[in-house]
């Protein structure tokens, strides 16, 4: 057989003798799946466009679209002979069916060859082909015979249905009725609800196996058990279907789950691809996993309906950490999902030396690839961290501070302690985000007094469960939180970062980017500034002495903590000019020089960070406030990417909007959302704060799904492997997406994946 098939210019293939056999990749016979609408197999298999072979065991046959789209007809001027006789090309014309390999002088059957799904006894016309010229034009021989047999009726009937739904790009695959399709379809629409439920809400879904019952415990069994319960349809439904294609085992499961991650992804891509303008921004972060696999998460932002939206395109895991290397897993990724890569307008990472390099990063090297420069923003959530961590580090009263806190946190976090102390918990330091400063000094302050009453019962050892060392360092804590030093931090550290804090609120959002983060930042330093004063350090110092009214230095005139003097002394009359009846307060002078040198080195921070030398900043903060007279000042913009020069409005176009803006009292929050409404007027001033809005500031997004991630990996799923754990990370974190999934569309993903036992279309 293989001799013929090469005359033809076919590959050779292996096929599975046993199509009977119980897998999910094999057919369900018709004679069951008849049952569910009371017709019987016999007449579906005498139906006159008959889709199924005449076997012992009659079968549902799909057709696939076949290697060869027409006979294999040579026109030669002179055919071999055999015995004095030959082939005739004439017999083409007569014979629609027929065909010609001249490698071999034989004839075949071109439809019988290309449909036939059973063993057949006639294998002249099949497999070995026909040379008896003789006796190929009798009456009951040759080609008339072959033309007679019920196999080649079959294989006709099948070729006529096959052009005809070619013709009109209809799906032919069963001769079931669409009864019964409807209910297969309807049967696996309820498996996938089952997993779309517990995949959407980050449940798991198998258990404990149960060896006495024989039974599983797991979610994903009992829901669907719970569903067949309350849907008679659905328990109809599975009546009739046979045991091997239920579709409830793990790797049917996995399937589903793949299909609907891979649903959300093409959804993300299409949304760049007909976002309002072409363009869109990547955030790529990393984190081990709980199985200590190094996830890299990568995040798209764009524009779509006057929306900016950032998306979690996919979760892939890294086998190196070079800059190489993940440069090359980004780029594969966005070309797998089929993004373009020429709409790429800006990437932003954190500041590990690998991502952002000038020479050898990922932002370095993703511009050669892509043969352009492609600006790169360092993600302001990163950045605001190690403007405290820097704090720490250059300040020693500062790190100091933080140690005392790490101790309080560790004493009030004991079991023991917890039953004598009712005020908030405090939190503890993370290396990776700053606000654990924030919330364990906020906890402090809030619950001060409660915490000092709570340390003092321990040092007067009225808590007869704690130990000699608890009890010695309960002493020391209490000493340490009431001095001057301590409290003063207390408050000014207090003060500062709730000043960072909007900052840091607004960069977790997703739909706020590089236009919406700038003014808060300005706002924020600007803040700051203001309180480089001595009646805003007054108010410190007064509210840390506040704190505790007893204390020593609670008021600022050292005379009123002095004890009265026996005799009154007399001041030496040469000296009077130089005499200072009030105490400078060294401790307080202590404090003033502590307080501007945080406050000094902050602003500084600040400064270098987020404002020294960039112009990508300006400029955008100049587009979303509108506050540019022409185009020319935009030269800086236009230069980021070739194609913005295609959203750049005319200096025309640019005085009708401020005019607009003007008469209406629009306010400068709402130009973004006005100039969508009115984008068919003003389309290329839409366009260009449309392009202004992709630019995205922090990677907090995928840092989300990473949290989303550790959630699904629980102890009990540690042997979960990578690729199934990340399809249900991007199922729940893009819920939305999910949900708009097309059932149909899904279904139809589904069935062809395999030859599937259960037919769906």
């Amino acid at each position: 057989m293989e001799n013929w098939l090469k005359g033809f210019g076919l590959k050779t293939k292996k096929t599975n003798k046993d199509s009977t056999k119980s897998s999910d990749i094999g057919t369900v016979s018709v004679q069951s799946l008849s049952l569910l609408d009371g017709t019987s197999s016999s007449n579906i298999a005498s139906t006159s466009n008959a889709n199924i072979s005449s076997s012992s065991t009659t079968t549902v046959h799909k057709f696939v679209a076949t290697e060869i789209d027409r006979p294999n007809r040579p026109i030669l001027q002179s055919y071999p002979k055999t015995d004095g006789r030959n082939f005739r090309s004439q017999w083409f014309d007569q014979f629609k069916w027929l065909e010609y390999n001249p490698e071999i002088d034989a004839c075949f059957c071109y439809i019988c060859r290309t449909f036939i799904t059973t063993e057949t006894k006639e294998t002249a016309f099949v497999k070995t082909g026909y040379r008896n010229w003789k006796n190929a034009l009798e009456k009951n021989r040759g080609f008339r015979k072959h033309e007679e047999t019920s196999t080649h009726l079959v294989c006709l009937s099948k070729w006529e249905e096959y052009k005809v739904r070619s013709t009109i790009n209809q799906e032919v695959s069963t001769l079931v009725n669409d009864n019964v399709l409807s209910k297969h379809r309807y049967y696996v629409r309820s498996v996938f609800e089952v997993i779309q439920f517990l995949a959407a809400h980050e449940l798991p879904f198998c258990g404990d196996y149960v060896k006495e019952d024989h039974s599983e415990t797991g979610l994903f069994r009992a829901l669907f058990e719970y569903t067949l319960k309350k849907d008679q349809e659905l328990q109809n439904c599975l009546k009739c279907i046979p045991e091997n294609a239920k579709y409830l085992s793990p790797e049917i499961q996995n399937e589903i789950i793949e299909i609907m991650a891979s649903c959300i992804r093409s959804e993300v891509a299409k949304d760049i691809e007909n976002a309002d303008v072409p363009f869109f921004c990547i955030m790529v972060d990393g984190t081990r996993d709980r199985n200590n696999a190094e996830a890299v998460s990568i995040v798209v932002r764009f524009v779509k309906n006057g929306v900016p939206t950032e998306s979690l395109l996919d979760i892939i895991e890294a086998h190196d950490l070079t800059a190489e290397y993940l440069t090359n897993l980004i780029l594969k990724t966005l070309n797998d999902n089929q993004v373009d890569t020429k709409k790429l307008l800006s990437q932003c990472y954190d500041g590990a030396a690998v991502m952002k390099g000038c020479r050898g990063g990922v932002q370095a090297l993703l511009g050669e690839k892509l043969e352009r420069a492609i600006p790169y923003v360092h993600c302001f959530n990163h950045q605001l961290h190690l403007i405290v961590t820097d704090l720490v580090k250059k300040v020693n009263s500062v790190q100091k501070y933080f140690d005392y806190c790490a101790r309080i946190h560790k004493i009030f976090s004991t079991f023991k302690f917890k039953s004598y102390y009712g005020g908030h918990r405090t939190s503890r330091l993370l290396e990776q985000r700053w606000t654990g400063h924030l919330k364990v000094t906020e906890v402090i302050y809030n619950n001060y007094t409660t915490m000092i009453e709570a340390l003092c019962c321990a040092m007067n050892q009225e808590f007869e469960e704690l130990d000699g060392v608890t009890v010695v360092e309960c002493v020391g804590l209490v000493a340490i939180m009431k001095s001057l030093s301590f409290r003063f931090l207390l408050r000014t550290l207090l003060k500062i970062f709730k000043t960072i804090e909007p900052a840091d609120r607004i960069l977790q959002h997703r739909d706020n980017g590089l236009a919406t983060a700038l003014p808060i930042m300005r706002s924020v330093y600007s803040t700051l500034q203001g309180f480089r004063s001595d009646d805003i350090y007054n108010d410190v110092l007064r509210e840390c002495c506040d704190l505790l009214p007893d204390a020593q230095d609670a008021s600022f005139n050292s005379a009123d903590n002095t004890r009265g003097s026996k005799r009154k002394i007399k001041a030496n009359v040469h000296l009077v000019d130089y005499v200072v009846t009030e105490s400078s307060g060294i401790h307080q002078v202590e404090c003033k020089q502590l307080y501007f040198e945080i406050l000094d080195l902050v602003l500084q921070l600040f400064d270098t960070r987020f404002f020294d030398n960039c112009s990508l900043f300006d400029v955008i903060d100049k587009v979303f406030n509108f506050s540019f007279e022409n185009i020319d000042e935009l030269a800086n913009f236009i230069n980021i990417h070739p194609n913005i020069v295609n959203v750049i409005p005319s200096n025309e176009e640019i005085i009708c909007v401020k005019n607009y803006f003007i008469e209406n009292k629009i306010e400068q929050k709402d130009y973004f959302i006005t100039l969508f409404s009115l984008k068919n007027a003003f389309k290329k001033t839409y366009n260009l704060f449309a392009t202004a809005a992709t630019f995205s500031c922090s990677s907090a997004t995928c840092e989300a799904t990473f949290s989303t991630m550790n959630r699904i990996i629980t102890p009990y799923r540690s042997s979960m492997l990578f690729g199934r754990s990340c399809n249900l990370t991007i199922i729940p974190f893009e819920k939305q997406r999910l949900n708009k999934i097309d059932v149909d569309s899904f279904l139809k993903i589904f069935n062809s994946r395999k030859n599937r036992k259960l037919q769906l279309y």
